[in-house]
């Protein structure tokens, strides 16, 4: 046993003094140390290898992985984001329909001519609907002498005037100008004022009055979405001129 101990510990002395005349202890200097971690850097990649020349086959890595832009970002489908949410579509508007306004027309001479202007208005109205009304659409001027206390003595007046040779004279028996003598009624005043002048020639002092004409006028009422003075262009065209005017209600 002696035997085998010895020679056990003459090989491990030997073999230390092997290690340390071959430097088997020396500390590694700082460009090896460089170089095996540049070596331990450079990586083989499988694509890179097919894209590259046979004979240089050994390429760095970039180690900094890519950075997406904006741009490649937005193509995705990253509707989460709030910066990439869908818009929201803003609501329709809504249309309010226009109302309607109530005008009265006229006026026309004859119903027939109220039926062929609204024939030639194009959808302007609606609704329409005829109406008559007692007008005054003038005025004529009577001659005449008043009425006494009494009808008879108007009756005597009456004959005083005829005697003066006054042949267009006559006594009004209805009211309100019960009594009165009238010689004559004018549509125009000169024609009046004419014979009121040889009236007093003859001594009879007559009086000058006006007396309304009435008639019946037509006129139309009728809808329209348009205000008065777009629809004033289509009354120009019709003689007499029309007359427009808003309404309350057309029926």
């Amino acid at each position: 046993m002696k035997i085998l101990f010895f020679i056990t510990l003459l090989a491990n002395l030997f073999f230390f003094f092997w290690q340390y005349n071959e430097g088997g202890f020396d500390k590694p200097n700082s460009s090896q140390i460089a170089q095996v971690e540049n070596q331990s850097k450079q990586i083989q990649l499988l694509a890179e290898v097919e894209q590259i020349p046979s004979n240089n086959l050994t390429v760095t890595a970039n180690l900094n992985p890519p950075v997406q832009t904006i741009a490649s970002a937005q193509t995705g489908n990253n509707i989460e984001h709030p910066v990439f949410k869908a818009p929201v579509p803003k609501p329709a508007p809504v249309v309010v329909p226009l109302k309607k306004q109530c005008y009265q027309i006229g006026h026309f001479a004859t119903p027939a001519d109220a039926d062929n202007w609204l024939k030639q208005q194009a959808g302007l109205y609606s609704a329409a609907r005829k109406l008559s009304k007692n007008k005054v659409i003038g005025v004529s001027y009577q001659v005449y002498y008043p009425a006494a206390a009494r009808l008879e003595q108007s009756r005597k007046n009456l004959q005083i005037a005829k005697s003066l040779g006054v042949r267009e004279v006559f006594l009004i028996k209805e009211k309100p100008f019960l009594g009165d003598l009238s010689f004559g009624i004018f549509t125009e005043q000169d024609r009046a004022l004419t014979t009121q002048r040889s009236l007093r020639a003859k001594q009879i002092y007559a009086y000058l009055r006006k007396i309304p004409k009435t008639g019946s006028l037509i006129y139309l009422r009728l809808k329209s979405e348009k205000t008065k003075s777009q629809l004033a262009p289509s009354l120009t065209s019709y003689q007499p001129k029309l007359t427009i005017e808003t309404v309350a209600k057309c029926h």
